[in-house]
């Protein structure tokens, strides 16, 4: 009997280490790497410069019919910040549906919330503690209407971005009012840049923008390369224009690829790598829809390398209905997919895959990453901070669930001292020293929200940066040998 329990309980034990994943969740965040709020649907993550994360989506009000913004913030150890809005919030409360298109931070602290309503772009304005600021527009607000010339049409903003610089393009398109059928001008999709006082930037294009009458898409996807060339498209067709607001005419047909893509296949995300390439994120299949990449050359023209002819599935072939619905990069050749519908089940699921588009089995199980806490999730959007770790974001039945991963195993994201190389002082007031084993070559600072400071090259083994204006906070240096993080004080 005695045998019989020890065998009993020692494949119990050897069951449950079998299928014991680790979470990577991040146990300094929130509560074991989670935080929650209230139900609203998360719609886009931004770090400050300061660390604190500012998350913005859509709610309904209780008996209300309409759909608002709202923004939290939180600490960067998840609790939430009680000096911003009221009890770390701020929300809408207009008579018509809003979606949130973006959100990001000015130089001098102010935080911009990019939504829309009935369309058009709105731009509103607030200060660093949440009140709105009035000094913008009406009640903190700036409208861009593209089309106000035209009469008959109505503008519908798409996506926003913002360039290096923090400049913001916009995209999307003009169509004709439903209830009017003769209309003289021509819908159009447009891609814009603005100045942050929210003027065109006429440096771009001459006049600010790019029309397209040939092309009537709201241009749902968009993203930048590190020479500020964006590129822009929907499902059939992708845009590349240079950052001079000419058409790339090195892409495509001068400047535009139809991409031939079967009725079955979904796009959801598009991101540029390091090397110029296109990865997109979606979906391919029916009913049993799986969870796939597609890449493309600089040129536009499908990497046959990648996967099988230019298409990778990154789930399981027994996994059905699911979509990638976003990608970010870690830095490593590591491909990072955050996927809507995993396992056939609701949970947040994120996978990993490497630079020929094979799932990386060494990560997690079969390389993915389930994340389940016991009712239906949906994931709806994943960040990548400055120090690698990964914040995921979406909602269940009765709240909103913000989660943060770290991955410095897989990324490689180094303290400041190794076997290698060293940065001195740290923290440090005036500048820091680098020393590495092997010469530098390119080098990227960025602050903790991501935003690149400075980019250099050298061909020395050692390396002295001022720092004396920057602002006080956490930095991180990526050159050829790592990131390493460093302190500003």
């Amino acid at each position: 009997m005695k045998k019989s329990l020890f065998y009993y309980f020692f494949f119990i034990l050897l069951y449950s280490n079998f299928n014991c994943q680790k979470t990577y969740l991040d146990t300094s965040f929130g509560n074991n790497g989670m935080v929650s709020t209230p139900l609203f649907t998360p719609k886009t993550i931004k770090v400050q410069n300061d660390g604190k994360i500012l998350l913005a989506g859509e709610f309904k009000r209780p008996n209300s019919t309409y759909t608002n913004h709202i923004i939290y913030r939180f600490n960067a150890d998840g609790s939430v910040d009680e000096g911003f809005g009221t009890d770390g919030k701020v929300s809408g409360n207009t008579p018509s549906n809003e979606t949130v298109m973006g959100i990001y931070e000015t130089q001098d602290n102010k935080i911009v919330l990019v939504l829309k309503r009935t369309g058009s772009a709105i731009f509103k304005r607030f200060n660093s503690n949440g009140t709105v600021d009035t000094t913008l527009g009406t009640n903190g607000e700036k409208f861009f209407y593209f089309s106000t010339s035209y009469s008959g049409i109505i503008d519908i903003a798409q996506r926003m971005i913002l360039t290096e610089d923090n400049k913001i393009v916009l995209t999307g398109a003009t169509h004709r009012f439903p209830i009017i059928t003769t209309i003289p001008a021509k819908p159009f999709s447009y891609v814009v840049r603005l100045n942050q006082d929210f003027t065109f930037d006429t440096t771009f294009n001459n006049v600010g923008y790019c029309k397209f009458e040939n092309i009537i898409s709201d241009l749902s996807l968009v993203d930048i390369d590190k020479n500020g060339s964006i590129t822009t498209g929907f499902k059939g067709s992708t845009i590349k224009i240079l950052a001079n607001g000419q058409m790339d005419t090195s892409f495509g047909s001068n400047g535009i690829k139809n991409i031939n893509l079967s009725t079955n296949i979904i796009i959801k995300n598009l991101k540029i790598d390091n090397n110029g390439n296109y990865i997109l994120s979606g979906s391919m299949g029916g009913t049993d829809k799986r969870a796939f990449l597609m890449r493309y050359k600089p040129d536009g023209q499908v990497d046959t390398s990648y996967g099988n002819n230019g298409y990778a599935y990154i789930t399981n072939s027994s996994d059905k209905n699911e979509t990638a619905i976003q990608s970010v990069f870690l830095g490593n050749g590591k491909t990072l997919s955050a996927i809507e519908k995993f396992k056939n089940g609701f949970d947040f699921g994120l996978t990993f895959s490497d630079s020929s588009g094979t799932i990386d089995s060494t990560i997690g199980t079969e390389g993915q990453i389930i994340t389940d806490m016991d009712n239906d999730q949906t994931i709806t959007i994943i960040e990548k901070q400055a120090d690698g770790k990964i914040l995921a974001a979406g909602y269940e039945s009765e709240r909103m669930i913000l989660l943060r991963y770290d991955f410095s195993e897989i990324l490689d994201v180094k303290s400041t001292k190794t076997n290698q190389s060293r940065i001195f002082p740290n923290p440090s007031k005036d500048y820091i020293n680098i020393e590495l084993m092997t010469p530098l070559s390119d080098y990227v600072i960025r602050s903790a929200s991501g935003q690149i400071i400075v980019k250099g090259v050298t061909k020395d083994k050692k390396l002295r940066i001022d720092i004396s204006q920057y602002n006080n906070g956490i930095y991180y240096i990526t050159t050829s040998a790592g990131t390493f993080k460093f302190i500003k004080i």
